[in-house]
């Protein structure tokens, strides 16, 4: 578990023992005829020994425990009697009397999660693909490997356990750097871009047929292989993407209705979010 605190501006002091404590929401933080009282009862499972008295900077407070398998509710906070807790006086200014901290980005992960950047795919120029994991994690790094002779790695973002990215032409091979507790573990990412041109459709898998071509109004799609997931999208000659929509199979064929001006398109295949094929495609009245 991780999380940041800063020490508000207006406090009289600052205070070590801040502490988070995990369970199934029994604990008592009843503050009308409580106020103030310490709550010794309970044991945090991470806890911060150090006076925090920086009111700029968030400071990252974690730790690692043995679940019991009850955590639902995290409550945060100084759990210390007096006797037990370490302050000093703040220099702030309009001290209220009272101590205030400020909590921001709480994560609570499996320590032993592996690192994970995403599935190899390749994907059409001008398309976007999501890498890594949609989840908080509290220390990541991403960075992409460079193209030229060096092969060295730049770093291109510290914050998101996974984000959207619109790759260049070619591969690109990303990877993520996770750190839960001090385990440092990594994995990587290739990311493929195609052109949509003519001149790779031959070197194409053809698992995927389109009829009639060249059409006017509508195509029908027939897959050779299995057909759950799967979608199709048409560029133009130049990659703007005219239709993306995902393909309905009743008797083996999809069908398609076209709204396209005559010329010549690239169809593209996918199943289960992965590319798998380009056809060309004649549009004529």
């Amino acid at each position: 578990m991780s999380f940041y605190v800063a020490l508000e501006q207006g406090s009289s002091y600052a205070i070590n023992h801040i502490g988070a404590y995990l369970d199934d929401g029994m604990i008592d933080t009843n503050t009308m005829n409580y106020c103030g009282l310490p709550k010794t009862q309970y044991t945090p499972q991470v806890i911060s020994n150090t006076v925090i008295n920086d009111t700029l900077n968030w400071i990252k407070i974690e730790g690692s425990f043995i679940a019991k398998g009850m955590e639902q509710y995290i409550t945060i906070g100084n759990f210390s009697d007096n006797a037990n807790t370490t302050y000093v006086q703040s220099i702030s200014k309009g001290a209220t009397g009272n101590t205030w901290y400020l909590v921001d980005d709480v994560s609570v992960v499996e320590s032993d999660a592996p690192a994970y950047a995403g599935r190899d795919t390749t994907i059409i120029a001008g398309d976007s693909v999501f890498i890594g994991r949609n989840e908080i994690l509290p220390d990541v790094k991403w960075s992409l490997k460079s193209r030229d002779s060096s092969g060295g790695w730049v770093l291109i973002d510290t914050l998101q356990a996974g984000f959207w990215v619109k790759p260049a032409i070619g591969t690109n091979t990303y990877m993520v750097k996770q750190t839960l507790c001090g385990m440092v573990k990594y994995d990587t990412v290739t990311i493929t871009v195609r052109r949509v041109g003519i001149n790779e459709l031959n070197s194409l898998p053809n698992n995927w047929h389109i009829y009639p071509n060249p059409a006017k109004n509508e195509i029908r799609v027939v897959n050779v292989g299995n057909t759950s997931n799967a979608a199709l999208a048409i560029y133009d000659l130049s990659g703007r993407l005219l239709l993306q929509q995902p393909l309905k199979f009743d008797h083996g064929n999809a069908k398609v209705p076209l709204n396209l001006v005559p010329g010549v398109y690239i169809v593209h295949f996918s199943k289960d979010d992965e590319w798998e094929q380009i056809e060309r495609l004649v549009i004529y009245r």
